[in-house]
């Protein structure tokens, strides 16, 4: 709103995991902390979603927790990790690799991962539709 772009944005939360018809032709979607909370097999069905879902140019945006692909670490990463195997049902800490294995199934070119500066072991990562 201060920005004066409040009539040009539109937020919508949605279950991506959930069967429903929210919508296509968006130019961006964010999922925010989405994928530890879930297996694999929901996660690449998200990315997916999510990228049938975008306007050609959209873009999917992914932020979540990172770990090394061998899972080595960081060590804040990996006891996260530890809590979504005991408190979630299939919940994981996933390598930003892996992530962006998932949006190259789904359709969608890598544009950038950031490393987010006031949370280390986290990213950001932008996949374009063409």
């Amino acid at each position: 709103e201060q920005e004066g772009l409040a009539a040009r944005i539109e937020f919508r939360p949605v279950d991506l995991t959930a069967a429903g018809d929210y919508g296509a032709g968006f130019d961006a979607i964010l999922m925010s902390n989405l994928v530890h909370c879930h297996g694999v097999d929901a996660c690449r069905h998200m990315v997916g979603e999510a990228a049938r879902r975008l306007a050609p140019g959209g873009r999917l945006l992914v932020k979540d927790i990172d770990t090394a692909d061998d899972r080595s670490g960081p060590d804040g990463a990996l006891r996260f990790g530890l809590t979504m195997a005991r408190l979630s049902t299939g919940g994981d800490v996933y390598p930003v690799s892996e992530v962006q294995a998932w949006c190259a199934e789904a359709g969608l070119a890598l544009e950038r991962v950031f490393g987010l500066r006031r949370s280390p072991t986290q990213y950001l990562l932008v996949a374009r539709k063409p």
